[in-house]
């Protein structure tokens, strides 16, 4: 299973650290909040709150902020 990554590439500062993580050859799947593919995810958490921390879902199991940037 991928780890999937929710980023909000329309925060300045996170698009500059999350662009830094995928130029590096991290196999996680990345899926920007404001997308459509966030749209058609399953998680029913709102833009709002996906946008205030980082969310990372491994193993169907949800990561938010400091246990996110752990995994």
């Amino acid at each position: 299973m991928k780890t999937e990554v929710f980023d909000n590439n329309q925060c300045s500062i996170c698009k500059l650290e999350i662009d830094h993580y995928k130029k590096s050859n991290i196999p996680f799947k990345w899926i920007d909040i404001h997308s459509l593919k966030y749209k058609d995810n399953e998680l029913n958490i709102s833009l709002k709150t996906l946008a205030r921390r980082l969310h990372v879902k491994e193993n169907k199991r949800l990561y938010v902020g400091v246990d996110a940037f752990a995994v």
